[in-house]
């Protein structure tokens, strides 16, 4: 009986030990898989809020392309990781966004007053402005702005995040006359804006609206070309002296 009672107790204390042996084994396991969770959890919010804070930045610099006049070239860089967009608003005033690489934020500068759109949750790694110009090419009459930002979290083993957007003058207008760019035929001429009948003569200085009549003859001097003047005295042909001396020129006989 003693000797049993010796095995049992034999028995348990070896079933205790490898118990505390167990114990000790998973103990640090779980308590490392409920450390990782938690910091997989706090990444996962700091990557969340970076989101959120790219998007925001983003935003802003959609809100005001959109909202420009037009955009300063000479001042501004394209293409470069440090971009820097300068806008001149509806009222005259002057805006500038560029990318802070030093500081890791992009940096809107108004009235004098700079504003750091950064986090404590993001690092800016690149800021990039690339226009997009009218049907003819022209470099100074931008249309709109393509903008890429780069930037990544803090936490470790960030990923690089990418965010584009395209935005366009909506309330563009380069030469200042009213018409917004994306409708003005003569961007570049103050008093022009349409040309009805194509004939590169704007709307507003074309002695016949609808009419082509690339030309201007007037034979009467009324201020009607002769190509729409049903009342006036017309020249032979609608040709003032000036186009029968090119037409004469060419060979041609009237």
């Amino acid at each position: 009986m003693l000797k049993l009672l010796k095995n049992q107790s034999g028995a348990t204390f070896i079933e205790l030990l490898l118990y505390i042996a167990i114990f000790l084994i998973l103990t640090p396991i779980l308590l490392s898989v409920s450390i990782n969770a938690v910091r997989l959890e706090q990444q996962h919010e700091t990557e969340k809020q970076a989101s959120m804070d790219s998007q925001f930045a983003m935003e802003r610099m959609y809100d005001l392309v959109t909202s420009t006049k037009k955009v300063d070239v000479a001042n501004s860089v394209f293409n470069d990781m440090a971009g820097k967009l300068t806008l001149v608003m509806q009222d005259d005033s002057v805006v500038v966004i560029e990318g802070n690489l030093e500081n890791k934020s992009v940096d809107i500068t108004e009235g004098g007053l700079v504003t750091e759109l950064s986090s404590e949750n993001l690092q800016l790694e690149g800021l990039y402005f690339e226009r997009i110009t009218d049907e003819l090419g022209d470099p100074e009459i931008v249309m709109g702005v393509n903008v890429r930002l780069n930037a990544h979290g803090l936490q470790e083993y960030a990923v690089l995040q990418e965010y584009i957007a395209s935005a366009n003058l909506e309330r563009g207008d380069f030469d200042g006359d009213g018409c917004p760019d994306f409708i003005d035929t003569f961007p570049r001429h103050p008093a022009c804006c349409g040309d009805s009948d194509i004939d590169d003569i704007c709307d507003e200085l074309d002695n016949c609206v609808y009419v082509y009549n690339p030309f201007q003859a007037d034979f009467d001097e009324d201020g009607l070309g002769d190509a729409c003047d049903s009342s006036g005295e017309l020249s032979p042909f609608n040709c003032t002296p000036n186009r029968r001396s090119m037409i004469f020129l060419l060979g041609i006989r009237l």
